[in-house]
């Protein structure tokens, strides 16, 4: 039997609260309560209401934003099953018992269970509410049977859907979306929609029905109108686009028709062509008024480490360059070898890189000539990072200058790097039942059960692991190891220390991390211990300290930030490298010279074709 809790989820205090939340405090006994961004008297005010309605009930807080909240009853759960309630929909007895009886039946492919969510009215309905406009008041019905469903197609309501904890968890819980609107581009169909890439089913249960409370007295037409403004531009950004031209044409056409409709005093029809045409108007003005909510409002959760940055609603025009000063590029290689399998894109092939060079010769700077911002237009400066045993025969006499950076412990140890392993492990494992990893009580599960699905798998595990420490990493390993019977293989290895020496007669040597671990997720002393401990292994195998640090894994924001710049500098490196696309102009922080990763494409341009965009 499957354990279950229940999570009513809100960001504000709304009038149906006390009744769902009396609601939910008789079906279960200690129901999760996330509330996100309240103010400290707003979370008085909930703590108080929910001792008279659910007195039982966990109150947890959470940042601005109901996916937040989502996120933060999932990190406080430890039961197998999470069910989501929103904070107007009141489940009727036996609601708890018929989901627990729904799971206990649910097939081993299920992780997400749904039900009806009805519209009770607390009095008369207003005449301009037409039956067109109800799907602004999130109501769900698929019929009076079981069904089951493919996320990817058909997705359950989040005001009445539970989940399998550990299969969300592994896709990283919700995306933290800024805004929350009921549509169905929200976070938890999102959600939905990821957990079926991963291989995981729905089922939709009749028996699950709960009631969506609806104060007459809080709708406006207003409101519904704008959701489905909205609506309009979600479905044009992460749906499916219309046809400008179509739109329109029918925002004019609907605009008419609601104005005739209001003439005939026919209100309800009036407010339906209204929507109907805002609608539309959305579609056409989606970056205006549907963009900035769906950006996240975190960089980070607690299941997803990083998450990328909020982006632009329209194209940035290129700026106008206001001087002829110099532009450089520094190149980000990590291996040189031919690969059958490579999904992070690490390899370039030997022929590859060697026309790339060709291709770049005349221009080829050392790379701290670019930290002191005295270089020509279109300098480009080579750098490798990790320090791969394959790049000892690529840049063995090679007559241009490169900057390889080392990760000490694995050239000392002989360690291979952990991505590697996963990535082959995942490749060609030969398990047939699920994957399951856990990392002290975090228990995440895929069903991994062919080659896109572990692909899935390998893209969330790589995430969670990027931050974690190297015991927690090889922990992670040995679970995978034992699950996948993988055929044995060598993974690519690093360079021996003899290998380093001679390699350091070509190349220029620069620190990358003791144990290749992402610094800011590191204590600032730890962090400092990290290079320089990297800085005296150098030191003592060639000879001369390194002055230059890149970053591991190097990503601004999520594994570098100001306070691992000025590490960097406390151990006394004279620059350091991030990974991030972008020119190199005098000026430049040295301790943050970005660097583009470059793909296996031979091409190259004024601006090199190769570049990975």
């Amino acid at each position: 039997m499957s354990r279950i809790d229940v999570a009513v989820c809100l960001d504000r205090l709304s009038p149906a609260l006390p009744e769902a939340l009396e609601a939910v405090g008789r079906a279960v006994p200690a129901p999760i309560v996330a509330a996100a961004g309240l103010s400290a008297a707003q979370l008085v005010a909930l703590r108080q209401l929910a001792a008279r309605e659910a007195p039982d009930a966990r109150i947890v807080e959470a940042p601005a934003g109901i996916a937040q909240a989502r996120n933060a009853a999932l990190a406080a759960s430890d039961a197998d099953v999470l069910a989501y309630l929103d904070d107007d929909c009141a489940p009727p007895d036996g609601w708890a018992a018929a989901l627990a009886a729904a799971w206990a039946a649910a097939p081993d492919d299920r992780a997400i269970l749904g039900g009806p969510i009805a519209l009770r009215f607390d009095g008369p309905r207003p005449r301009w509410l037409a039956d067109g406009l109800l799907g602004a008041l999130a109501p769900l019905d698929y019929g009076p049977e079981p069904l089951a469903l493919d996320p990817q197609e058909r997705t359950l309501r989040g005001g009445n859907v539970s989940f399998r904890t550990a299969a969300l968890r592994a896709i990283g819980g919700f995306w933290p979306a800024r805004r929350s609107e009921r549509d169905w581009f929200a976070e938890e169909h999102h959600a939905q929609r990821e957990l079926a890439a991963a291989g995981w089913s729905a089922e939709y249960r009749p028996e699950l029905r709960v009631e969506r409370i609806v104060r007459v007295g809080e709708l406006r037409r207003r409101d519904v109108v704008a959701r489905r403004a909205r609506y309009g531009g979600r479905s044009q950004l992460v749906g499916t686009p219309r046809d400008g031209r179509d739109a329109l044409r029918a925002a004019a056409a609907s605009a008419a028709g609601a104005g005739l409709a209001l003439v005939q005093g026919d209100l309800a029809t009036a407010s339906e062509r209204a929507a109907r045409a805002a609608e539309n108007a959305g579609a056409l003005a989606a970056p205006l008024v549907a963009h900035r909510g769906l950006q996240p409002a975190a960089p980070s959760t607690p299941f997803r480490p990083s998450v990328p940055e909020p982006q632009p609603a329209l194209p940035r025009l290129p700026r106008l360059r206001r001087d002829e000063g110099p532009r450089a590029t520094a190149l980000l290689y990590h291996r040189v070898a031919d690969v059958d399998h490579d999904p992070l894109g690490l390899a370039v092939s030997p022929a590859t890189f060697a026309a790339q060079i060709e291709a770049l010769r005349d221009r080829v700077v050392p790379l701290e000539q670019l930290a002191t911002g005295d270089f020509p237009d279109g300098a480009v400066a080579i750098t490798f990072d990790d320090g791969y045993a394959d790049n000892l025969p690529a840049l063995r006499g090679i007559d241009v200058p490169v900057t390889v950076f080392i990760s000490t412990g694995h050239v000392e140890e002989g360690r291979t790097f952990w991505w590697d392993e996963l990535a082959r492990l995942l490749h060609t494992a030969q398990a047939t039942g699920p994957l399951t990893v856990e990392l002290d009580g975090d228990v995440r599960t895929w069903p991994a059960r062919d080659a896109a699905q572990r692909e899935v798998a390998r893209r969330n595990l790589h995430a969670w692991l990027q931050v974690q420490a190297v015991e927690r990493i090889e922990a992670a390993l040995a679970q995978i190891r034992d699950w996948a019977r993988a055929p044995e293989a060598e993974d690519p290895r690093p360079l021996t220390l003899d290998e380093l020496r001679e390699l350091a007669g070509h190349v220029t040597i620069g620190a990358h991390g003791r144990d290749h671990l992402s610094l800011r997720w590191l204590p600032p002393e730890r962090q400092l211990a990290e290079m320089e401990r990297s800085r005296d292994d150098l030191a003592a195998w060639l000879g001369r300290a390194p002055t230059a640090f890149s970053y591991p894994f190097g990503v601004p924001g999520r594994d570098v930030d100001a306070t691992t710049q000025a590490m960097a500098a406390r151990a006394g490196f004279r620059l350091a490298v991030v990974n991030a696309a972008g020119a190199i102009a005098p000026g430049a922080d040295r301790f943050a010279l970005a660097r583009a990763v470059a793909e296996d494409r031979p091409d190259a341009g004024t601006t090199p074709g190769f570049l990975r965009k």
